[in-house]
């Protein structure tokens, strides 16, 4: 852990004030928003590693700001925190996108362990899109040298093609 950032947004003050000092406590460098517009004026200063989100708040809900945050950044994991959940709210938010979803009240060792996996996934998912980047940089068909004729033809029949 290297003080990543965790957003959290929650119309909670008190909540929020309890949130910042735990996380801070334990290293990370916490980003507080009373609401939506907030949370993303604020992570768009900030980019944040993991965001944690209250399922209810004033005006966008909880859902629609996950969906808001992951258009921006789509390996983002996002934790839904709500006192009102329900089996229904939890698949909602899983199938749009959601890492992780826990029920207030909540036991503050369980939601840091949850950090922890969020922030291992989101290094995993960047180590893997570098990967990929440089896979493709490395073997794509003009980084191929063709000595003989024959495949500089072939070559040249697969980019007319293309």
């Amino acid at each position: 852990m290297a003080g990543e950032r965790i957003l959290v947004v929650d119309d909670d003050q008190g909540l929020l004030t309890l949130m910042k000092v735990r996380l801070e406590a334990s290293g990370y460098k916490a980003i507080m928003a009373e609401g939506a517009e907030q949370a993303l004026s604020r992570e768009q200063e900030n980019p944040c590693d993991v965001a944690i989100i209250d399922l209810k708040l004033p005006g966008i809900n909880g859902i629609a700001l996950l969906e808001k945050l992951l258009r921006r950044h789509p390996y983002l994991p996002v934790i839904i925190l709500t006192a009102h959940g329900s089996i229904a709210s939890a698949v909602e938010a899983t199938k749009k996108g959601a890492y992780d979803y826990l029920t207030k009240p909540f036991d503050p060792k369980d939601l840091l362990h949850r950090i922890e996996k969020a922030v291992e996934v989101r290094r995993l998912r960047g180590e893997v899109e570098q990967l990929r980047t440089l896979v493709q940089e490395r073997y794509n068909s003009g980084n191929i040298i063709a000595a003989s004729a024959k495949m500089q033809d072939i070559l040249r029949q697969v980019a007319q093609i293309a």
